[in-house]
């Protein structure tokens, strides 16, 4: 069982750390569709915005620390942070007037 968890391990990590990264398109299509942000919370932009800078930050130093290149991670957290980007300048585009 461990040899089996072993083996699949990587890919559990590439596919979740995909799939994180991606999590935040399609409230970006429903801002564009939409034109409002309206239903989408700006401090949960933000507080994404701040982990993604902290956990990026940890697996940086991490990385570092002990040799280990969990490259996934880069892409799942540069991904998820330029996503939080462009959803903070749609917030401010779409913001009420």
């Amino acid at each position: 069982m461990i040899d089996i968890l072993h083996f699949l391990a990587p890919y559990l990590g590439v596919i979740g750390s995909f799939l994180f990264a991606i999590v935040n398109i399609p409230v970006i299509i429903k801002i564009h569709m939409d034109k409002s942000t309206k239903g989408t919370s700006f401090i949960f932009v933000l507080m994404s915005f701040f982990a993604n800078i902290c956990c990026g930050t940890f697996v940086l130093d991490n990385n570092l620390t002990t040799g280990v290149w969990q490259y996934p991670l880069y892409g799942n957290y540069g991904f998820a942070f330029l996503c939080c980007c462009y959803m903070m300048f749609l917030f401010r585009k779409y913001r009420k007037k």
